[in-house]
């Protein structure tokens, strides 16, 4: 069989995916999150005479909490499964990865299943986040000292 055939065989069976819509689902879904996010720092800001910064803190540890109680209650992942990456890509979706690791890991116990297991799905973002402000931190040295 040549690369051609192949190829035009697994065109022809491969499911179509409605990139469009689902980017469009994607989209608004991360900006709801955004627009209710900031919506919530501005109440927060005013019902508890905060500053925005901390309201911005607050909002953060909202969003981290809310995700990982709807991950451990199983609604979080039907949400995913409608929405995708409007809801994987932002906090939220870090949240999720932990909290999904370490109940796939529950079985095995505290110390050797849920703390190694909480870390298998995240553990990119985290190693690539402390690379990046590493060199980040080095370039900025250098360009103000």
């Amino acid at each position: 069989m040549d690369k051609i055939y192949y190829q035009e065989l697994v065109n022809k069976y491969m499911p179509k995916v409605p990139k469009i819509k689902k980017g469009l689902k994607a989209f608004l879904c991360g900006g709801l999150i955004g627009a209710s996010s900031e919506l919530l720092a501005r109440l927060l800001q005013i019902i508890f005479k905060m500053s925005l910064n901390n309201s911005y803190l607050w909002v953060g540890i909202i969003l981290v909490l809310g995700t990982a109680i709807l991950t451990g209650l199983g609604i979080f992942d039907n949400l995913v499964k409608t929405y995708e990456a409007g809801l994987i890509i932002p906090t939220t979706g870090f949240s999720h990865s932990v909290i999904s690791g370490s109940m796939d890991g529950h079985k095995e116990g505290v110390i050797i299943g849920i703390a190694p297991s909480m870390f298998k799905l995240c553990a990119s973002v985290i190693v690539s986040g402390v690379a990046a402000s590493f060199i980040l931190s080095i370039i900025g040295w250098f360009i103000y000292a």
